[in-house]
């Protein structure tokens, strides 16, 4: 059965590829329909994390270049998309019951990560050109304060 299962969905990958490579298919439809596939994969596999994990990774990279073909968005925010795409899983994935502590909270650290780490790097490319300076000597001062209050 899961070999049936397996070939249809690379006939169904292989298709939307030849698709998209003839121009028919545009490139966000692609990612959204790649991710719908991995997404209902996850839900028809016994919530198999291996195909959530890119279903969302790819539904939050779908969403950035939408969002960005409308409004004027810095690139760099997508750092901060795929991180929203790690807190996708921590939230659809934890409903699972009988998952342990550490298969269900492991995507909530690069998810806030990555999330914050875009945000800041999205800030400080709008920021005047003394704060690109001021931002990288405070986490220098920050981290030497910790290691110096470690030592002791």
């Amino acid at each position: 059965m899961r070999e049936k299962a397996l070939a249809i969905l690379l006939i169904f990958i292989g298709l939307l590829l030849l698709l998209s490579n003839f121009g028919i298919l545009s490139g966000n439809l692609f990612l959204l329909i790649i991710s719908a596939i991995f997404l209902f994969s996850y839900y028809r596999f016994n919530r198999n994390i291996g195909f959530l994990i890119p279903g969302c990774i790819l539904l939050s990279i779908a969403l950035f270049n939408i969002l960005q073909s409308f409004y004027n968005i810095n690139p760099v925010y997508i750092i901060s998309f795929i991180g929203v795409g790690f807190l996708m899983i921590f939230f659809i994935h934890s409903s699972k019951k009988e998952s342990s502590y550490a298969e269900k909270y492991w995507s909530i650290y690069p998810g806030i990560i990555l999330t914050s780490f875009g945000i800041i790097l999205g800030l400080i490319s709008k920021s005047p050109e003394y704060i690109r300076y001021l931002f990288p000597i405070l986490l220098i001062v920050i981290g030497a304060l910790l290691l110096l209050r470690s030592l002791k």
